[in-house]
């Protein structure tokens, strides 16, 4: 069985691997600029993804003083930025999940 780059890179993030992290990063974060890319043109915000990198465009416009259409290329990075942090909280915050879960007390 092969495993997945980005799933490896994934697991070891979940146990709080620093460089793995960084690694992982590196990779995803430039295809979350082309997925943040099409969510900001598309009219369609149907999908909890796309309603979550608008969300997210229109706050980082915001922190910019900017409105979201003005300059919709300029969006495309912090917003990946801000997506793949969030990504990254949330597998890193899955490592503790895990441990507690595996552990036993006996009273």
């Amino acid at each position: 069985m092969q495993v997945n780059k980005w799933e490896l890179l994934a697991q070891q993030t979940r146990r709080g691997d620093c460089h793995a992290s960084a690694q992982l990063r590196r990779h995803v974060q430039p295809h979350l600029a082309i997925i943040v890319r099409r969510a900001i043109r598309t009219d369609d915000d149907h999908s909890p993804l796309t309603r979550r990198i608008r969300t997210a465009a229109r706050q980082t416009a915001r922190d910019c003083q900017e409105t979201p259409t003005q300059d919709q290329e300029r969006l495309v990075k912090p917003v990946a930025r801000r997506l793949c942090d969030w990504l990254l909280t949330r597998l890193q915050g899955r490592a503790g999940d895990t441990r507690a879960t595996n552990e036993t007390v006996r009273v």
